[in-house]
C-alpha cells in the first residue's frame, strides 16, 4: 500500500459512520457526497494534507463556457478558476520574465501573495498538445519555489493548480499555502513540462522576482464550542483578498481518534462576517496532525476587522480503534478581529 493509498484509507475509515438514528442516516448521505468528491491535492509526502473540494474543482479543469475574446489564455484561466483567484490575479504583480530553453519558452505572468497562498501564472509558448481531448487535465510542471529568508514550501502546502491548452499554447497557475510574512525576493525554478511520462520536456527556466509584504490579517484564537463530548476550537482565522483560511481543533473527552471531517459546502459549514456569508469550499485534512483541519472559502474579504462566526452543523470521527462516530452540532466559533 503506498503512503497516499494510506491516507485515504485512514480518511474512509474515518468517514465510514454507521447511524442509528435519523440525523445520523443524514450524516452518512453528506459524508458518501463528500467521498465521491474527487481529491483536489494530494501531497507526495506522509505529512501531506487532503483538500476535498466543492467548487474548486472547477480549479483542476480545462476551462469552459464563452469568455471575453479579449482576455489572454492565462488571463482566462485566472478568470474562470474562482472569485478568489479572480481577485489575485487582478491584484498581482504584473511580471512578463520570459525564459527559452528546449525549443519553449515560459514566460512568468504574474505574482501575487497574501498570508494564505502565492499564485504564480506561467504561460508556456511551443508545447505541442496531446491528441486527446483530455490534454489540458494532463498538463503538468515540476517546479521549485523559494521565498524571503529561504522559505520553501513544505509538501502539505503544494500546490493547487489550473491549467489550460490552447493549439501550441499552454498555461498553468500555481498557488502554494502558508508564505512567508515579509516582503522580498522570491525564485522560481522550472525544470520539466508536459504531459506527464513520456511526455515532458526538460530545461532550466529560472525567474527571480520581489514581492510586497503579504495583503491580509492572521489572528491566532482560542474560540471554542461544545456539544456533547466534542468541542470544536478556532485556533488560528487568516483573512485575506483571495481566501479565508480557519484552522479547526477537534477534542473529544476521553477518547483518543485517527482523524475527523466536518465536510464542505452542502450543509450549511460557513463563515460569516458582518452581514456577508462565505461558502466553505474546501476541507484541509493533516495527517501530521491528526486532531486539527483547516477550512476555507472560494473567495476572499477585503477587511478582517470585526467579528467572525464559523458554523460547523456536524462532523465524523473515527477512534483509534478504527469505530466511526458521527455528532450533530451544530458549532459555532466567534472570534473578533480588532
Amino acid at each position: 500500500m503506498s503512503g497516499q493509498d494510506h491516507i485515504e484509507d485512514r480518511l474512509s475509515k474515518a468517514m465510514a459512520f454507521t447511524p442509528s438514528t435519523v440525523a445520523m442516516q443524514s450524516l452518512d448521505e453528506r459524508v458518501a457526497r463528500m467521498l465521491a468528491a474527487p481529491a483536489a491535492r494530494r501531497a507526495p509526502s506522509g505529512m501531506g494534507r487532503l483538500l476535498r473540494p466543492m467548487a474548486l474543482a472547477a480549479a483542476l479543469a480545462l476551462t469552459a463556457g464563452a469568455v471575453a475574446a479579449a482576455l489572454s489564455l492565462i488571463d482566462r484561466l485566472a478568470e474562470e478558476t474562482s472569485p478568489g483567484w479572480a481577485t489575485a490575479w487582478e491584484r498581482a504583480e504584473i511580471l512578463g520574465i520570459q525564459r527559452t530553453d528546449a525549443g519553449l519558452t515560459l514566460t512568468l505572468e504574474r505574482a501575487y501573495v497574501d498570508v494564505n497562498q502565492v499564485m504564480l501564472g506561467i504561460a508556456i509558448d511551443g508545447l505541442d498538445p496531446l491528441q486527446l481531448g483530455d490534454s489540458a487535465y494532463r498538463l503538468s510542471g515540476v517546479t521549485q519555489l523559494t521565498g524571503p529568508g529561504g522559505w520553501t514550501p513544505l509538501p502539505e502546502e503544494s500546490n493547487n493548480v489550473a491549467r489550460d491548452v490552447a493549439g501550441d499554447e499552454s498555461a498553468f497557475i500555481f498557488t502554494f499555502g502558508s508564505p512567508p510574512l515579509t516582503a522580498g525576493m522570491w525564485e522560481l525554478s522550472v525544470t520539466s513540462v508536459g504531459y506527464g511520462e513520456g511526455n515532458m520536456t526538460d530545461g532550466s527556466w529560472n525567474f527571480a522576482f520581489e514581492l510586497p509584504e503579504p495583503a491580509g490579517t492572521a489572528v491566532t484564537a482560542n474560540a471554542s464550542d461544545t456539544v456533547g463530548d466534542a468541542t470544536l476550537t478556532l485556533t488560528e482565522l487568516r483573512v485575506s483578498p483571495s481566501i479565508v483560511v480557519a484552522r479547526i481543533r477537534l477534542d473529544v473527552a476521553g477518547t483518543t481518534f485517527a482523524g475527523w471531517s466536518a465536510g464542505t459546502g452542502q450543509d450549511g459549514e460557513v463563515i460569516r462576517h458582518g452581514e456577508a456569508t462565505y461558502q466553505i469550499n474546501e476541507e484541509g485534512i493533516f495527517e501530521a496532525t491528526p486532531q486539527e483541519n483547516e477550512y476555507l472559502t472560494l473567495e476572499g474579504a477585503e477587511n478582517a476587522a470585526g467579528t467572525w462566526e464559523i458554523v460547523i452543523p456536524e462532523l465524523g470521527y473515527t477512534t483509534a480503534d478504527g469505530e466511526g462516530v458521527g455528532i450533530v452540532g451544530p458549532w459555532t466559533l466567534t472570534v473578533t478581529v480588532p
